[in-house]
């Protein structure tokens, strides 16, 4: 088998196995919506988690089914995949995001630390969901801008 059926086949594999554990994650988040309240989470949460899987098999189902259907394609995406240069610039960007990730996240436990102690004001219930928010969505910005700056810069 090449490597290029193989990377197409893992991906069809990894399609599957997160389309099903989206079905499972979704439904569950579903059923605590409609049954248990008083939980100390938004259900909803677990509802989103089943639709972000989802979207992720939909993209390796993808990848795979095109991969099969045109060789020329499949060896084209195997390559690119795992190209030397792709890969270092995908680690690259990683390790921007992760550092932008963590100073987000320390800045905002020390904003919490120093607002129990009074020395600054408390942040609101919806300035924490924005900032929390931030902190996921900033380095997803990053991540890709690098991507894009250093496939640009080559």
């Amino acid at each position: 088998m090449s490597s290029s059926k193989a990377w197409a086949d893992r991906q069809r594999r990894i399609g599957w196995t997160l389309a099903a554990t989206a079905v499972v994650v979704g439904a569950t988040g579903l059923t605590l919506q409609a049954v248990a309240t008083g939980l100390p989470f938004d259900p909803r949460l677990v509802t989103g988690l089943g639709v972000l899987l989802l979207g992720l098999a939909i993209a390796a189902l993808m990848r795979g089914g095109v991969a099969t259907r045109a060789s020329d394609t499949t060896r084209r995406l195997g390559i690119e995949e795992q190209d030397e240069r792709n890969v270092a610039i995908r680690r690259f960007a990683g390790n921007r995001a992760f550092v932008v990730s963590a100073a987000l996240t320390y800045a905002l436990l020390m904003w919490v630390s120093f607002s129990a102690n009074g020395q600054l004001p408390a942040i609101s219930p919806d300035g924490l969901w924005y900032a929390l928010a931030a902190a996921v969505v900033l380095p997803m910005v990053v991540y890709v801008g690098s991507i894009i700056a250093a496939q640009r810069s080559m």
